[in-house]
């Protein structure tokens, strides 16, 4: 496309033109269908990776769809503007521009972020508020939990084996195995991690353990761990689970405003409590 074609649509879409180039703009729009094709791309990019004219879900009220939208738009859209902006540059140095090329990289930027923001309505908008155990099995997130495994650690090789076989039983869902050789391994070792006490406490409200999962997400949250803060975070997801929502919004409330572990996710529950 010509440089001239795209300061055209560039100024059309910051709402720049004058008159005579209006009546230039539209009179392209009208005759030409690869410039009316290229303004149509550039729109939806426009439309979709602006920030001041991300409209996706504009009109909602909710706070929880405001909460994931500016999440969205600062992390996710973002680094994919600046990602496919990137590879299509590269893309411009190295080969001459093909019209072909150039759309699909935009069609591909497109559906990408389009593909983010219907996610994010579907989880928020598609049923109303959720009851308390089916927002537990939305934000029951394991694969946030870590790995018990650390690359390039002095453990030994017989304890390695026995940590890595129970991280597989709790990852298959085999949480009353997972228990018994969590127990065994803290016997050997005469240890019980941060990272191991999140498994068992997890495996503990898995099997509907509540008394015993609620003691070690405290012993966890008393603990000298790094992970300790952690303990906050699923004894409030333990609690609604349980359906005892306003214990479980106390601490969701101590989350956020202390800035502990998922202090952000902590916020955005607590509007969806509310609601």
């Amino acid at each position: 496309m010509k440089t001239e074609d795209q300061i055209l649509i560039e100024k059309q879409l910051r709402e720049g033109l004058s008159e005579d180039e209006k009546a230039i703009f539209l009179s392209k729009l009208a005759g030409d269908d690869a410039f009316r094709q290229e303004y149509e791309l550039e729109k939806q990019l426009h439309e979709n990776l602006n920030e001041t004219d991300w409209n996706l879900i504009e009109d909602k009220d909710a706070d929880a769809v405001r909460e994931y939208t500016e999440l969205f738009r600062s992390e996710e859209s973002t680094e994919l503007a600046a990602l496919l902006t990137d590879i299509a540059a590269k893309r411009k140095d190295q080969q001459p521009a093909k019209g072909k090329s150039r759309q699909l990289i935009w069609y591909i930027g497109i559906a990408a972020t389009l593909l983010i923001g219907i996610m994010t309505l579907v989880l928020l908008l598609s049923q109303g508020p959720e009851t308390p155990s089916e927002l537990y099995a939305v934000y029951m997130d394991l694969t946030e939990v870590p790995s018990l495994i650390e690359r390039g650690s002095e453990t030994d090789s017989m304890i390695s084996e026995a940590l890595g076989e129970a991280q597989s039983q709790f990852e298959n869902g085999q949480y009353a195995q997972a228990l018994v050789a969590f127990d065994r391994i803290i016997q050997q070792t005469g240890e019980r991690s941060g990272t191991i006490m999140i498994y068992q406490g997890i495996a503990l409200m898995e099997t509907n353990q509540y008394d015993a999962a609620n003691e070690t997400f405290e012993t966890l949250i008393n603990s000298n761990s790094i992970d300790a803060t952690k303990g906050y975070w699923y004894k409030a997801l333990l609690l609604l689970k349980q359906e005892k929502t306003r214990e479980s919004k106390a601490l969701l409330e101590k989350i956020s405003s202390e800035n502990l572990y998922n202090a952000k996710r902590a916020k955005v529950l607590l509007q969806e409590l509310n609601r």
